[in-house]
């Protein structure tokens, strides 16, 4: 039995050692899955976040591009504006340039007109001329004078006029030239910056798909370590269920051997004690005789043997006390001479059969069990377990507990005493 608890325990100690290391892998698969998570819950975060900035910059990129197209339009029609000015001067200095040209071709055509007068006046005058004649020509030069002058103020006044116009003119080119120069250079900036935003974009959305790919990579991975682990831990777990049930059958064919050895033993040991060790056993209170026990007189302490015959008491199968003479694993009713047992007093507590109903089939009534205890009010009984009923009682007086003994004396008589005092015998 130690051997065998040994190996047991030997065996229980290996089963705790692998359960502990299939926990501690277990933790360390599970402290692995956890830190793959977090990782792969950070990249998501990552990668919101850099969706969430490409969006962002989506929307800003769509916002310059709204602004350099209102900016273009601007411009466009600054420009329109600027060449309408233009056009507009053009215009005015032809204007006045046609205006130079007929005030000159109107001076021209006086001065041909005067050139008639004083040739026809001159004419009048060699014919008969007069002095009213010359009065008249005198007053239109001097209204052609005055006209030239008048002329002459009128050009310098247009000349003074055109010229403020030009620098107007010019003031308003030179501030529109200014404006699309700003404007151009607010539209290379609105252009750097759209550049600079794709550019932003374009870098995001590698790395977005970089972070995609190595989550991909890390998703697989994940699921391969953890397909590996699984399959490492069922066959662990396979291979341990495996060597554990061998070793339980080891386990399980040694102890039956032993048990079957441990047996054979008890049986045989049983048997030399019916003959030698139970020789003058006394029945204690509360000691059970069980079947297949025997009471047996101390014939070996008595000086003369012959004074004295071995007798022993049994109970049955069927819940008789019975007191025998001779050897006790004899067949009853042998010859006496030859050591058979011979039966010299018996209790008449045979248990009954069950009578069955009529209507009821037989019951097949399966072996009682039958229990002889000594009371600690003295009182010899015989129990039937089955239905914890007493079947057979040495005595039904009333007597003080005490230290009673139930012995079998060198006559064969059952006795029972207290303080070695006899109080009951069988006979």
């Amino acid at each position: 039995m130690s051997q065998k608890e040994s190996s047991l325990r030997s065996a229980q100690s290996e089963l705790n050692k692998l359960r502990g290391e299939l926990k501690q892998k277990k933790a360390a698969a599970e402290r692995a899955e956890s830190a793959l998570k977090q990782k792969l819950d950070l990249l998501n975060h990552k990668y919101e976040d850099a969706t969430a900035k490409v969006r962002d910059l989506e929307v800003r990129l769509e916002q310059t591009e709204a602004t350099l197209e209102e900016t273009t339009e601007a411009l466009s029609v600054e420009e329109g504006r600027v060449r309408e000015l233009e056009a507009s001067s053009v215009a005015k200095t032809e204007h006045h340039t046609l205006k130079k040209y007929f005030h000159a071709a109107a001076a021209a055509a006086a001065l041909l007109l005067l050139c008639l007068i004083i040739s026809l006046a001159t004419g009048g005058a060699g014919k008969g001329g007069g002095a009213s004649e010359a009065a008249d020509a005198a007053a239109l030069e001097r209204e052609y004078m005055s006209s030239i002058s008048n002329l002459k103020s009128e050009h310098t006044e247009l000349l003074e006029e055109l010229s403020r116009e030009k620098a107007a003119l010019q003031l308003q080119v030179e501030a529109h030239s200014n404006s699309s120069t700003s404007h151009g250079q607010k539209v290379n900036e609105l252009a750097a910056m759209v550049d600079e935003h794709k550019n932003e974009c374009n870098a995001l959305r590698q790395s977005l798909h970089t972070e995609k790919s190595e989550k991909e990579k890390l998703h697989k991975e994940l699921h391969t370590a953890h397909e590996e682990q699984k399959q490492e831990l069922v066959q662990t777990h396979q291979e341990t269920v495996e060597m554990h049930e061998s070793k339980i059958a080891e386990l399980l064919a040694a102890h039956e051997a032993k048990h079957a050895l441990l047996q054979a033993t008890e049986d045989k040991l049983s048997r030399h004690l019916t003959s030698t060790a139970e020789a003058g056993r006394r029945l204690l209170p509360g000691e059970i005789l069980d079947k297949g026990e025997f009471l047996r007189n101390d014939c070996e302490s008595v000086a003369a043997e012959a004074a004295c015959v071995e007798h022993y008491l049994e109970v049955t199968s069927n819940g008789n006390v019975v007191i025998y003479r001779g050897n006790p694993e004899a067949d009853a009713g042998a010859d006496p001479e030859a050591g058979a047992k011979v039966e010299v007093w018996a209790t008449k507590t045979a248990r009954k059969p069950v009578k069955a109903r009529f209507w009821h089939k037989a019951e097949t009534a399966a072996e009682p069990h039958h229990e002889f205890r000594l009371r600690r009010d003295g009182v010899l009984i015989v129990v039937d377990t089955d239905r914890s009923k007493i079947m057979w009682k040495s005595t039904g007086k009333t007597q003080p507990k005490g230290n009673y003994r139930a012995f079998i004396d060198t006559e064969g008589s059952l006795l029972v005493e207290l303080n070695g005092e006899v109080v009951w015998r069988n006979q």
